[in-house]
């Protein structure tokens, strides 16, 4: 299980979890939302953060502690909604 967020630029907070089955929805969610919001996050159950997306750009930790980042262009967006996730 997955929990998506927003940040709201207004004041700072996040909006209430949204509860995520899968990793396709967790990635979906950040599509449709990346346009307009400037940060969302993806969280497991341990709060631990497993997707983000800030300023248009697909952040997903690594094991190693790196992060792999992906700009969201119109070709991921449209590989996401059609092919699953990256």
């Amino acid at each position: 299980m997955f929990y998506g967020y927003c940040l709201n630029p207004a004041d700072g907070s996040w909006t209430p979890p949204v509860t995520l089955a899968t990793a396709l929805a967790c990635y979906q969610y950040c599509a449709a939302h990346q346009g307009y919001i400037e940060e969302l996050r993806i969280t497991d159950d341990e709060d631990f953060i497993v997707l983000q997306v800030r300023t248009h750009v697909l952040r997903i930790p690594q094991a190693d502690e790196t992060i792999k980042e992906l700009p969201l262009s119109p070709a991921l967006l449209a590989y996401i909604y059609v092919q699953g996730a990256p």
